[in-house]
């Protein structure tokens, strides 16, 4: 009996689907990660600053140039209704796109300089490419998501690791630089595109779509805009601050160290908490529509999470800088010490990323916007005191620091909010018998 109970757990459609999409995802970071050594020795720390500039940035923008629409999608009425949506966002991806190439293109030198960014002038017309690639990449993950198209996702972003990180190595024989780090991910990323040509009916049926629908679906979603969408932006812009921040004061050097372990470090997350964040999402909105539970997959998600992962995690923090120093050259060790200091904020945000849709679902968009706004500030104050004293280590300590507080604060929120709703669920079940 004990051994059919154990045996419905991993037959469960939350495991299998979990399963369908970290498989496609591990075999992507495995790829991404096996070539980091072979990277580190074929670009300098500068090249690696440089990269973390235009990743930062374009990453940021992305953000403005999809409104966060698609997170909609999982909770839009029916096919159609998602097929307009799709519409609108594409339409506003484009145009925005559109925006920063005439914009970068008109006054990229004074709007560089400004910003302390000049490395980027012989890069500028990369950004608004990545964007619409990385824009639509976004987009139609999250429609296949709506679809349950789990195999899609995972063959996806299993293309655009792999092909990214091929292309790198490849692009370094062919350009000097940065410019094969970033030409290799701009390239890398169109391609991954073609991973959703199973889904080219209903992208099809959205390019059609009447535009009066369109524009309805965009207006019914509005708060994605209005508050997931800021909320995403300062989340983005201040977990990036030490790229735009520090890179001027200290140099592309110090940063490159910073932003290789800041990678290394954020691409399992990133794996474990994409996949179970998109069966997640969609278990629990349609859960929360019906009146169901909703804690029992999210426990079961955070124990294996405690009971897995927390004694790794103990182990690379014994040994990252004697890690780093091995597989990725004697002049990466330093990088070791910023691991360090990340992987303490890493693991709380290992057990709370992949309930990032519950503020969504309960409708606290407001909310989280203003925890992400103050979450920014104490970042902003984390970095202002390392520049003040001129210590780039103490800047980066105090800024994993106050990531963690924060990931700790919002998991604590998250459980508010899930005890809340399952309190009222049990009382209104009560008062029904």
């Amino acid at each position: 009996m004990e051994k059919n109970k154990f045996l419905k757990i991993f037959e469960s459609e939350f495991i299998r689907n979990s399963t369908v999409l970290l498989s496609g995802n591990t075999a992507g970071q495995a790829i991404a990660l096996l070539t980091m050594p072979v990277l580190s020795r074929l670009y300098t720390k500068d090249d690696f600053g440089l990269f973390a500039l235009f990743t930062s940035i374009s990453g940021i923008l992305i953000i403005l140039g999809t409104g966060k629409y698609e997170e909609a999608f999982v909770i839009t009425s029916n096919r159609k209704e998602s097929s307009a949506l799709l519409n609108f966002s594409l339409r506003l991806l484009i145009v925005f796109c559109l925006l920063i190439f005439l914009v970068l293109w008109l006054f990229g030198s004074p709007c560089l300089s400004f910003f302390n960014m000049e490395v980027l002038l012989d890069y500028w017309y990369w950004i608004p490419l990545y964007m619409f690639f990385s824009g639509f990449f976004i987009l139609m993950t999250y429609v296949a998501n709506r679809e349950k198209k789990y195999k899609i996702i995972a063959s996806a972003n299993l293309s655009t690791n792999g092909l990214t990180s091929m292309l790198k190595i490849a692009f370094k024989f062919l350009t000097t630089g940065a410019a094969g780090l970033i030409s290799g991910q701009t390239v890398g990323q169109l391609f991954s595109c073609f991973s959703f040509h199973k889904l080219k009916q209903i992208l099809k049926d959205s390019i059609h779509h009447n535009w009066q629908e369109s524009k309805k679906a965009g207006i019914k979603f509005r708060d994605f805009p209005k508050f997931t969408m800021p909320r995403s932006f300062i989340d983005s812009f201040s977990a990036n601050m030490p790229f735009f921040l520090l890179t001027g004061i200290f140099g592309e050097a110090q940063l490159g160290l910073f932003f290789l372990a800041f990678n290394i470090s954020f691409r399992p997350v990133n794996l474990i908490s994409n996949s179970i964040y998109q069966v997640l999402y969609e278990n629990v909105a349609r859960q929360k529509e019906n009146s169901e539970k909703i804690s029992s997959e999210i426990n079961q998600y955070q124990r294996y999470c405690l009971l897995l992962a927390l004694p790794l995690f103990v182990i690379v923090f014994i040994f990252s800088e004697w890690l780093f120093k091995t597989i990725f050259g004697v002049q990466w060790e330093e990088s070791g010490r910023y691991f360090r200091y990340i992987l303490p904020w890493i693991f709380m945000l290992l057990l709370t990323s992949p309930l990032g849709f519950l503020p969504l679902v309960f409708h606290k968009q407001k909310q989280h916007m203003y925890l992400g706004f103050v979450q920014f500030l104490c970042r902003l104050a984390a970095l202002g005191a390392g520049i003040y004293f001129k210590d780039f280590n103490l800047a980066i300590l105090l800024f994993c620091i106050t990531g963690l507080v924060f990931s700790l604060t919002i998991q604590l929120w998250y459980r508010f909010l899930i005890n809340n709703y399952e309190k009222k669920r049990n009382d209104d079940s009560t008062e029904n018998h």
